[in-house]
């Protein structure tokens, strides 16, 4: 992995955790964001695919029950300008669905 793409991460992941978002101390391209319930997070899912948003829910037996999660993935396509607007959409999705 490149420093760019990592650095794109991280500023998506801080802008995220920064609205109060948990993305469990992801250091990767691969940014989680937890939900914890099942039907909430296939409900996240597809508001923000209404939004343009590619965003896959994870869920048991994947992960452990009760950390069902929404799982994005950054990459160098995506520019700093892209990742802003979608963090706002997420943040403003996460909270329709009830998310802190």
């Amino acid at each position: 992995l490149g420093p760019e793409l990592l650095a794109r991460a991280a500023a998506f992941r801080n802008r995220l955790a920064g609205a109060g978002l948990n993305t469990l101390q992801s250091a990767s391209q691969i940014v989680p964001l937890m939900v914890g319930d099942n039907e909430k997070a296939v409900s996240l899912s597809r508001r923000l695919g209404t939004e343009g948003i590619l965003a896959v829910a994870i869920r048991p037996p994947t992960v452990p029950p009760g950390t069902a999660r929404i799982r994005f993935s950054v990459c160098l396509a995506h520019e700093q300008a892209d990742l802003e607007d979608a963090a706002q959409k997420i943040i403003a999705a996460a909270r329709a669905e009830g998310l802190p």
